[in-house]
């Protein structure tokens, strides 16, 4: 008797098959429903990285940097001055300078502990720090001794205010509380000398909010000419005349709803992309073209809810390498306390638990490094090195979107493969439970073969029936761990303690259920 082409189809179901899961560079993505998220994105992740291979490890720590602290208090703004190589702290109403941060000197102390802004400016005489204040005007500093203020040439009032930038062989200063959407720049290579009542431009464009941050952008428009980037809170500019006389400041508009947070809101990346941040999310431009939208995968993150949007103007951001920093102040906390690492080329973003009151990106010791200052004591730390925050562990997971393997039928998973290194468990879930599902842990022991590591794989076997999957992988320890010596003479790198290269899933459908 023939058999029925029921009972062909039911024996179909009996072949193995397999998913491949090795792409995780989507990021972080808060949006989208669980079983819609792009196969690459996940929605729960902390304290974990990407890379251009699109596996994902665990970020190193924060370490504090140097053995001394310039005075008891927290830093309101740090900043490395790179041509006179010194780190720079506001902490109350004085200025500390220190060149490998173990040695503090004050450089002068403001009438009142507002927060101030630091420029470099370094002709080809003696490099310059310029430093200004809301209340006490510029200041200017070339390494020893104490800072000095500068002067007018005509008879306007010195300037105030602390967002501050170079531009153009010029200082570029606004905030003053008089004039808060004036913008000022200093006579054409002399930092310390303004002309106050002719150098200036009041940025009106749709308003008169108060200028919030500025920063020199790279690009260059169709006259290859420069510009000055402006932002208020929700305006974003673009100034492509220094010179002074009537078209001083003259300014074209780029978005009418981008813009930053605060002074230290905005940054420039190593690709010449801008980048701020405001309540509203992150955007970045080319420095010529209207900026871009680029954390909609998380804007339902940048909510009362979840963010402390009146603490938004102490928000900061740096670079750091191909990547952007930004520093967040979460829902029920005063100062920052929360990190987005985002990825200015490739456009992912992924959360960190740490938090700092103030970001600087500086090349001390020939190095990339990130400093930023602690949110409950003088110190300064080294962001992304050793393997703890503080001495604190460091928690860590990723989970994989709700995969519907089978289009949304029932499977049963017989083995998931995963290729990794490191030490830390493994949790398959089905049918988005809220429990941990079944528990696995992956043994790191890394073989190697002709001297260089190679990432082993575990097997875990028999999960269970589910209609879709999720993976999930936890880690909390202090592991130290190093990449190969690339060089025969160099040292080898410190990296995550654990990554996750990819895994594949065998399962087999069991019918129409």
């Amino acid at each position: 008797m023939p058999r029925s082409v029921a009972y062909s189809a039911y024996r179909l179901y009996r072949f193995m098959r397999t998913l491949e899961i090795a792409d995780f560079s989507g990021g972080w993505n808060t949006k989208a429903a669980p079983t819609l998220l792009g196969v690459n994105e996940s929605p729960d992740m902390l304290n974990v990285t990407l890379d251009e291979q699109g596996s994902f490890s665990k970020r190193l720590g924060c370490q504090a940097y140097g053995t001394a602290v310039p005075a008891s208090g927290t830093p309101t703004v740090i900043f490395w001055w790179e041509s006179g190589g010194q780190m720079l702290a506001q902490i109350g109403a004085t200025v500390w300078a220190s060149p490998d941060m173990n040695t503090w000197t004050a450089v002068g102390t403001f009438s009142t502990p507002d927060r101030c802004g630091f420029t470099d400016f370094a002709p080809s005489t003696t490099p310059t720090l310029v430093i200004g204040h809301p209340i006490d005007g510029v200041y200017l500093w070339q390494g020893t001794g104490t800072w000095t203020l500068a002067t007018y040439t005509d008879n306007g009032p010195l300037p105030k205010g602390n967002r501050i930038a170079t531009w153009q062989n010029k200082v570029w200063l606004a905030g003053d509380p008089s004039f808060p959407s004036r913008l000022y720049a200093s006579n054409a290579g002399a930092p310390g000398q303004w002309s106050p009542n002719t150098d200036y431009n009041d940025m009106r464009e749709k308003d008169s909010a108060p200028i919030t941050a500025l920063v020199s952008g790279q690009g260059r428009d169709q006259n290859a000419a420069p510009g000055l980037m402006v932002f208020k809170e929700s305006w974003w500019g673009r100034v492509s005349d220094p010179k002074a006389g009537t078209t001083f400041g003259q300014y074209t508009t780029l978005h009418n709803e981008a813009g930053a947070a605060g002074p230290e809101a905005v940054t420039t990346a190593t690709t010449g992309q801008v980048v701020s941040v405001h309540a509203h999310g992150i955007h970045m431009s080319d420095g010529v073209n209207p900026p871009t939208y680029v954390s909609q995968k998380i804007e339902n993150v940048f909510a009362p809810g979840y963010l402390n949007l009146a603490k938004a103007p102490i928000w900061n951001c740096t670079f750091w390498r191909d990547r952007i920093l930004i520093s967040l102040t979460r829902s029920g906390s005063s100062y920052p306390d929360f990190t987005l690492e985002f990825h200015p080329g490739l456009g992912w973003i992924v959360p960190h638990s740490f938090g700092f009151t103030s970001l600087t990106h500086s090349h001390l010791g020939n190095e990339s490094r990130v400093f930023g200052g602690s949110t409950s004591d003088g110190r300064i730390f080294e962001v992304f090195k050793g393997w703890t925050d503080d001495g604190q562990t460091i928690p860590a997971h990723y989970q994989t979107r709700w995969y519907a393997v089978a289009g949304g039928y029932t499977v049963r998973l017989r083995r998931t493969r995963m290729v990794a290194r490191g030490d830390f468990n493994v949790f398959i879930k089905g049918d988005q439970t809220e429990d941990q599902g079944a528990s696995y842990h992956f043994t790191g022991d890394l073989p190697t073969i002709w001297g260089n590591p190679e990432h082993p794989f575990s097997d875990f076997f028999s999960p269970g029936v589910a209609k879709t999957w999720a993976w999930r992988v936890e880690e909390n320890s202090q592991t130290a761990a190093y990449g190969r010596t690339l060089l025969p003479s160099g040292q080898p790198e410190e990296i995550g303690s654990f990554a996750v290269y990819g895994f594949s899933s065998d399962y087999m459908r069991l019918g129409y259920a």
